[in-house]
């Protein structure tokens, strides 16, 4: 979707997990992890195979909030300044999985900050709420 394909400096890929109920990071749990290790360890071996990249040269990470509530992982070069590996929208999966490895129901609990775009349709709801400090 925001790849050529041909450059591999700007290699931007996505993992699309099947299971329905996966909506967000909110719905990962404790039990999620072989799930989530298993996209990074099949994810970082195609991207191996197929484009010669290894796993050290990527960057692994899910939004919040996503751009669409299907649970997917975004797979890009670390040479690539993709939008939206900013702190307050990209969250490494290994750090996800470290997270459910110490507490299984850490996202249903913690407190996660994100940024909005001005022309985020959520932006007016939030402003509206007073949920932004100056």
């Amino acid at each position: 979707m925001k790849w050529t394909g041909e450059q591999m400096e700007d290699l931007y890929l996505q993992a699309i997990v099947r299971r329905r109920d996966l909506t967000s990071i909110r719905d990962l749990r404790g039990n999620h992890i072989p799930l989530l290790k298993n996209i990074m360890k099949k994810g970082t071996e195609a991207i191996m195979e197929k484009y010669g990249i290894p796993a050290h040269k990527l960057r692994i990470y899910v939004h919040y909030l996503p751009t669409f509530y299907h649970l997917h992982v975004h797979f890009t070069a670390l040479s690539f300044d993709a939008p939206g590996t900013w702190v307050g929208k990209a969250i490494a999966l290994s750090t996800v999985i470290s997270n459910l490895n110490l507490r299984s129901d850490h996202y249903e609990l913690a407190e996660l900050a994100f940024m909005l775009k001005d022309n985020h349709p959520l932006h007016a709801k939030f402003e509206e709420k007073g949920c932004f400090s100056g």
